[in-house]
């Protein structure tokens, strides 16, 4: 209705027909369901923005320091001796931080 009154009251010239107000509300009518995903839509780019600079990030951080990493041969199993061996790096303090919060 509102739609209706501020076409209206916005020109002296601007009539509502019955044939306009058919059309606007068949208009509004297939506008009602993507209006009514918009926020989810924007909700999963946000979540996949922040994925992707979350996986930028790890995946251009430093490697795990070799002296931490302990090869058993007698069971055939490579384990990291150390969970904050993270070699240091300013712009990496905060992505170890999440990822050993996350074990």
């Amino acid at each position: 209705m509102g739609s209706f009154a501020a076409y209206v009251l916005s020109d002296d010239n601007h009539v509502l027909t019955a044939n306009k107000a058919f059309v606007s509300l068949s208009l509004f009518n297939i506008l009602s369901y993507p209006l009514s995903i918009l926020p989810d839509v924007i909700m999963i780019a946000v979540q996949a923005g922040v994925s992707l600079e979350r996986l930028s990030r790890f995946l251009r951080s430093n490697e795990l320091d070799p002296n931490s990493v302990v090869k058993d041969k007698s069971i055939g199993k490579t384990h990291i001796t150390n969970r904050f061996a993270l070699k240091q790096d300013k712009k990496d303090a905060k992505l170890k931080k999440h990822l050993l919060m996350s074990n």
